[in-house]
Parts: C-alpha cells; sequence; structure tokens
C-alpha cells in the first residue's frame, strides 16, 4: 500500500494531477482491480505525501550541494495576466560524475515593488536557505535595468564576505537569448506594417474555421501543401514572428486567391511586401539556427556561443551594405543593438571556446580578427590568456594533489573532429553553414606544429 502511494505521489507531481484525482470513483476501482488490498486515500492525504516528498527530495539535494564548490545562478522575474510578480531561481552545477546539473530551488509570489534591491535581498534569503551563499559563482539575468542594481548588490555583498569567485570577472551573465530578441525586436520595427497585415490575415483566417476549410479548398487547387500550415506570433517572441513570416510566404499566391473570394478580407500583403518578407525570413533563418543553440539544456553550450556570434557579426555587416534599403536599415539597427550588449569582449564566451577541444586559442584568432578592430583584438586575445592563465593557476593551487599523477600527459594536435551527440541537429546543421570558413581558414593553417603546453610548464614550476 506504500508503495502504491509513493508512486501516486510522484505520478500527480510529475503530471500535474489535481489532488482529488485519488477520491474519483474509476480511480479507485482501477486500483481495487489491480491490488484487492488496496485502500481510498482522500486529497489531503495525498496533499500531504507530496510535501513529504518534496522535503525528501529537499534534503538529498541539499546533501549534494555540501560537495559542490562552484553554483551558477539563473533567475528570471515576470508579472502574470493577474499582476501577480513571481521569481524563480534556477542552479546549475557539475556533480561528482561531472555531469550538467538543473534544478530550482525557488519558485515563489514576488511581493512589489519590484526594484533591484527587493529582488537581490529575495535571492539572497534563498541561497542562506540552501546553504550555497558561498558557493555563487555567476548569476545569469535578462537585460531589465532592475537586473543591473540585483547585481551590482549580490556581487558586492559576496564581496565584503571574500566569497567572490574568479574575482567577480564572470560574475554577472547577460542572457545571450534575451540580447538576440532584442537585437532582433529592433530590426523588425522597420518592417512592422508588413508584419501587421500578415498578422492580421492569419488571425482573420484562423478565427473561422469556414474561412480557414475556403483557403485550405484554394491552396489544394493550386497544388500547395498545406502540411505546414499557418500559425500566429506572440509579438514579444521574434522567433515565432519568424515561423508566422515563413509559413505564410509558401501561401502568397492562395493569399491573392482569396482576397477576390471574401471582400471583408482586408489585410492582403502586396506583391513588394511578400518580396520583402522573403529576404527578411532569409535573413533571419541565421538568427533562428542561432537561437535554438543558445536554447540547448541537455547539454553545456557556452563554447558554442562565440562562432555562432560571430557568424550574427558577419551577416549584419554584409546586409549592412546592402543596396535595399529596409534591409540596410534593419541591419543597422540590429547591429547598434550587437555593439551595445557584444562590442566588448565576452570573457566568459571566449574561455569557453578555449576550453572546447576543437577549437583552443585557434577560434579566438580567427573570431577576434573579424569581430574588433587590429588594435582591439590583439588587446582582447592577450585578455583572454592572461585571463586563462589566472583561472588555471587557482584550480592548480586547489587541486594540486590531484594532478600529481598526470603531470606527464602532452597536449598535441589541434583537434577538430566534432562531437556528434554535442551539438544535436541544429549543432550540425549550423556546422556545415556557419563554420565553413573557419573550417577553410584550419585547412589553410594545417602546417602550423604541435605547441608546447605553457600551462604544464606553469604546473611544472608550482611544483
Amino acid at each position: 500500500m506504500m508503495k502504491i502511494r509513493d508512486i501516486i505521489t510522484k505520478m500527480v507531481i510529475v503530471h500535474e494531477y489535481p489532488f482529488n484525482m485519488v477520491e474519483h470513483v474509476w480511480f479507485n476501482v482501477l486500483l481495487k482491480t489491480m491490488n484487492p488490498q488496496y485502500e481510498k486515500i482522500s486529497r489531503n492525504t495525498i496533499k500531504n505525501d507530496c510535501m513529504k516528498l518534496y522535503e525528501h527530495e529537499r534534503e538529498k539535494l541539499i546533501k549534494t550541494l555540501k560537495h559542490v564548490d562552484r553554483i551558477s545562478l539563473t533567475s528570471d522575474t515576470w508579472t502574470s495576466n493577474q499582476t501577480i510578480g513571481y521569481m524563480c531561481l534556477t542552479i546549475h552545477f557539475i556533480d561528482a560524475n561531472w555531469k550538467l546539473q538543473k534544478r530550482i530551488i525557488s519558485f515563489y509570489e514576488l511581493e512589489p515593488p519590484h526594484t533591484g534591491l527587493v529582488i537581490s535581498d529575495a535571492i539572497f534569503y534563498c541561497l542562506l536557505d540552501w546553504g550555497i551563499q558561498d558557493k555563487v559563482s555567476t548569476i545569469t539575468l535578462d537585460n531589465a535595468s532592475s537586473n543591473d542594481v540585483v547585481a551590482r548588490h549580490l556581487k558586492s555583498n559576496f564581496e565584503s564576505r571574500h566569497k567572490l569567485h574568479f574575482k567577480g570577472k564572470f560574475f554577472h551573465i547577460r542572457c545571450c537569448a534575451h540580447i538576440l530578441n532584442l537585437m532582433v525586436q529592433d530590426g523588425l520595427k522597420e518592417i512592422e506594417e508588413i508584419i501587421y497585415r500578415i498578422r492580421e490575415s492569419v488571425k482573420y483566417l484562423k478565427k473561422s474555421p469556414g474561412q480557414l476549410h475556403k483557403f485550405g479548398e484554394i491552396a489544394r487547387q493550386l497544388n500547395i501543401s498545406t502540411k505546414k500550415g499557418l500559425c500566429i506570433d506572440v509579438p514579444t517572441r521574434w522567433n515565432s514572428t519568424y515561423s508566422m513570416i515563413d509559413g505564410a510566404i509558401v501561401f502568397q499566391s492562395v493569399f491573392d486567391q482569396y482576397a477576390v473570394r471574401d471582400a471583408n478580407y482586408k489585410w492582403l500583403p502586396s506583391f513588394d511586401d511578400w518580396e520583402k518578407a522573403k529576404k527578411i525570413a532569409d535573413f533571419l533563418e541565421v538568427f533562428h539556427d542561432v537561437t535554438h543553440i543558445f536554447s540547448g539544456t541537455l547539454y553545456p553550450t557556452a563554447n558554442l556561443f562565440l562562432p555562432v556570434i560571430w557568424k550574427v557579426k558577419e551577416v549584419l555587416d554584409i546586409h549592412a551594405e546592402s543596396s535595399d534599403y529596409f534591409m540596410q536599415r534593419m541591419a543597422l539597427l540590429m547591429r547598434g543593438k550587437f555593439d551595445k550588449y557584444w562590442g566588448d569582449c565576452n570573457m566568459l564566451m571566449a574561455i569557453s571556446a578555449v576550453l572546447d577541444p576543437r577549437y583552443k586559442m585557434v577560434l579566438i584568432n580567427f573570431c577576434f580578427h573579424r569581430i574588433y578592430s587590429n588594435s582591439e583584438s590583439e588587446r582582447n586575445i592577450l585578455e583572454v590568456k592572461q585571463t586563462l592563465w589566472e583561472i588555471y593557476e587557482m584550480y592548480a593551487t586547489e587541486q594540486a594533489s590531484h594532478y600529481t599523477s598526470n603531470t606527464h600527459h602532452e597536449v598535441t594536435n589541434i583537434s577538430m573532429a566534432s562531437s556528434s551527440n554535442t551539438c544535436g541537429s541544429y549543432g550540425k546543421k549550423y556546422k556545415s553553414k556557419g563554420r565553413s570558413e573557419f573550417d577553410e581558414f584550419i585547412k589553410q593553417n594545417n602546417t602550423l606544429q604541435p605547441m608546447k603546453n605553457e600551462l604544464k610548464f606553469i604546473w611544472r614550476k608550482m611544483l
């Protein structure tokens, strides 16, 4: 009976079933049939079981976190349709088996006002509750102005406790997906009218089954597949706007024919609108792929950011010189946002790329000379090297006893073999499209001799 209750508890939590499900007649008939000794339980009983399971899992996580040296935080706040503020706090850490772990440690209602000081205090109290207030190495936030205050206040707090890891160099991380969203949203402002006509067209058709059926009949007459279908966007999510435009382009001729048959349809995009929409869809495809790389959750992603950000910069530079005024204006607006957030060297992103055995310093030399001016690139490359040595020395000092048996290992040729399960399908797609120039760069420089390991030299000097 206790085993069955344990399974029901997990089922209710995982599938978010209501507690009163255990009182449903046929649910009890099913369990009684499978086990005649089963005894009916109440909604209050299963609620208490859920809370006991939560407390049990919480204690297990607290014990696990005691053996974790550093933890990264991700925090997000938002206001619901009921004007209730919420905050979610997620931790990321590497476990004893070197596997990336993610846990939500807090999800609760945040009392107004949602100032940076209120949010930072709420985060710190949560860290105290879990006993991890001295283990935070980074915190990732979106680009709201209040979050700058959050990061500054928390950093000052940790610094006063002498628990600011990496000297605070990587403490505040700006969400790359949010930066990309801001960037594209700025560009889409240039084509608001086109997006409006496409959005209203899709909304008009989807609000009536009869209208949508008539639209489908025209598509079949024109031998256009309706498998892809029409989708409406969420204006605050640019990738959904891209999907809406990309899907609507397929039915350009269908929209034209439908407008002839329905006098109430008043949002037909012009031929020039469709031509611009096609160019926009091609332009945004790169950003769409980059978003999927940024959004990976089952594997580390920071090592993949630098090459795709270089690709974004390249695309923006090309279109900023476009002969089409609207494309040029769109690219210039987006490049302004790019320079604001990624114009300076992102040290964490660079270090992550260096630690990827497929890239090392070769990728830094390749990308930096294409993103920055000559003087800036050389200065940033030197800063990356210096930061890498500092991090290495810090870890080597802490873990010297664990490395003694490994002092004879050598670093040899640069390996460009890509892992089949690291980037997923989007990573493979990006390799064929976005890294072609980098691959060519490697082929042209394949006569480089294997370099001695400077880090190994530092290690021997320490011994």
